[in-house]
C-alpha cells in the first residue's frame, strides 16, 4: 500500500517530497513480502536525493566559475569562499 501511494505521488503527482514517507515506509516490509524485493522505493528515494544534489552543484559551479573572473578583488573573493563555506552543511 505505501509503495502504491508512494508512486502516484512520486510519478503520477511528480511530488518527490510527499512521496519520501511513503517510500520509506514501503523499505520496511518484512524481508519475505514481495514489496521487500522490489527495487523501485530505493530508486525513487535515491533520485529525490540526487536531484537535490545535482541543485547544489549547479550553485557551487556558478560561485566556482565568479572566483575565475577578471578583476576580481580580494575582498570579493574571499565573501565567495564564505558563500561556498556557508552553503556545506
Amino acid at each position: 500500500m505505501n509503495l502504491t501511494i508512494g508512486t502516484i505521488y512520486q510519478l503520477g503527482k511528480k511530488d518527490k517530497v510527499s512521496a519520501q514517507p511513503y517510500l520509506y515506509a514501503a523499505t520496511q516490509a518484512p524481508a519475505n513480502s514481495d514489496v521487500a524485493k522490489n527495487p523501485n522505493p530505493y530508486e525513487f528515494i535515491g533520485g529525490h536525493y540526487f536531484d537535490q544534489l545535482d541543485a547544489l552543484v549547479a550553485e557551487y559551479k556558478v560561485l566556482l566559475a565568479k572566483q575565475d573572473a577578471p578583476g576580481i578583488t580580494e575582498d570579493d573573493l574571499k565573501a565567495l569562499v564564505q558563500q561556498i563555506k556557508d552553503k556545506v552543511p
